[in-house]
């Protein structure tokens, strides 16, 4: 059978598939059919395909292909051989490794973005514990996110969940898809990202002038700017004025000199007040020396210092 032509094949398989002939087939037998393309798959035309590539068409994991793969055996034929074809290896559950072969597909793009979302969203959904993803699953470009109003495909690393929205949105794309806990752990989610977005992040607030401070509150809030060392150049820290400062320019107290020097915006107390990161180590005031550096015109013109 293996050496005769696809159709011949398929009219073979109507007599072996038969449930009273096919009962009889050694294990041997059937693992060998299970790799002859045999089946006829709908909407091509003599096309066909072994009973392990097919998928069956009333499973849920049927969402998950796109219809012209040809994956999907032709009507008559599943309704008369369907019983056997289960049998043989047709897909009928979502597994490991056709999780992983999904992503495969989507992240090849040759479809409409928004027919990609849905197939991913049924994946998602379909598996609430995903495998672990290997360093090359991991790079691939599969999730459908967007940034400035444009719709991509994206890897793991370059992108988020909307519920990081308050952490990233300047500086990484934002899928609006819905990904469980136990898949964000999988996909590094858990963990804040490459230093550069984080940075990007603090600076895209503070160049917009962020007046509630929401986004750099949440980069504190999350533990994200603990151990980025390049925070003490920048003036990120809000002071009571409404700038943003240095470390070295910002005190606790008797510094309301805007925008030279300022007190610290009480939101931000907690971060700062008694923290053992040597980044977030505010003086208490401003020293003799720190005021006099301030220029005449910062002070008041009629301000004398003692």
């Amino acid at each position: 059978m293996r050496e005769a032509s696809p159709e011949r094949k398929s009219s073979l398989s109507k007599y072996v598939l038969r449930q009273r002939c096919f009962a009889e087939l050694s294990s041997k037998a059937r693992s060998e059919l299970a790799g002859i393309k045999f089946v006829p798959v709908r909407g091509t035309g003599g096309v066909f395909a072994a009973p392990t590539e097919i998928v069956d068409p009333v499973s849920h994991v049927s969402k998950l292909y796109f219809e012209d793969e040809c994956v999907f055996p032709e009507e008559t034929y599943l309704t008369e051989f369907g019983a056997s074809l289960k049998e043989l290896g047709m897909i009928k559950r979502l597994t490991g490794k056709i999780l992983l072969e999904r992503i495969e597909i989507y992240s090849e793009g040759r479809r409409e973005i928004d027919e990609i979302s849905e197939k991913v969203q049924h994946l998602l959904t379909s598996e609430s514990r995903p495998p672990k993803l290997d360093s090359e699953h991991c790079q691939m470009r599969w999730i459908p996110a967007s940034i400035d109003g444009v719709k991509k495909l994206y890897n793991a690393t370059e992108c988020r969940s909307s519920t990081h929205k308050a952490l990233v949105e300047y500086s990484m794309p934002i899928t609006e898809l819905e990904f469980s806990l136990n898949w964000q752990k999988r996909l590094g989610w858990d963990a804040p990202p490459a230093r550069h977005y984080i940075l990007r992040q603090l600076d895209e607030a503070v160049s917009r002038q962020d007046q509630d401070t929401s986004v750099i509150l949440s980069l504190l809030s999350a533990g994200w700017l603990s151990e980025i060392q390049e925070l003490d150049t920048r003036a990120w820290i809000p002071g009571v004025s409404g700038g943003y400062y240095r470390r070295s320019d910002v005190f606790f107290k008797s510094a309301g000199l805007h925008p030279y020097i300022d007190n610290l915006n009480s939101q931000f107390t907690k971060y700062f007040r008694h923290s053992s990161v040597p980044i977030f180590g505010i003086q208490q005031e401003p020293s003799f020396e720190k005021v006099c550096d301030v220029p005449a015109a910062g002070r008041g013109c009629d301000t004398e210092i003692a």
